[in-house]
């Protein structure tokens, strides 16, 4: 019995959190509106992919409404490009971004730097 519970905890150890899990304990989803009021917190900020802006080193993924009046933005750096590879198709789509949000120039935001961190929500 204490091996058996000694290899059942031991699998449970060996596979990788959920994204949620990997930022600790999260909150129900913050609409893009609000993110703001979760600045230097760990968030699933939700809402409405409206702009997608491709620079040389920098994504940019604007939620609920387009730069300059965008509720929240998604970062991707150029060592990420290659993690995020189906973007385009998302625009006009509702996502969800995990993360540690952050302020930048006063709106709110989080860099993406895995996969798991842009989803589409469950119906």
């Amino acid at each position: 019995m204490k091996i058996q519970k000694f290899i059942l905890l031991s699998l449970i150890a060996a596979f990788p959190l959920s994204a949620a899990e990997e930022v600790g304990t999260l909150e129900p989803r913050t609409p893009a509106a609000e993110a703001a009021t979760k600045v230097g917190k760990d968030a699933v900020v939700s809402g409405l992919l409206t702009q997608l802006t491709k620079r040389e080193k920098l994504w940019y993924l604007n939620m609920d409404g387009n730069y300059p009046t965008n509720a929240f933005t998604a970062v991707v750096f150029a060592k990420n490009f290659n993690v995020f590879t189906n973007l385009d198709a998302m625009v006009g789509k509702k996502i969800e971004i995990t993360g540690r949000v952050a302020e930048f120039q006063g709106k709110p935001q989080i860099v993406l730097e895995r996969a798991s961190q842009l989803a589409l929500p469950k119906p």
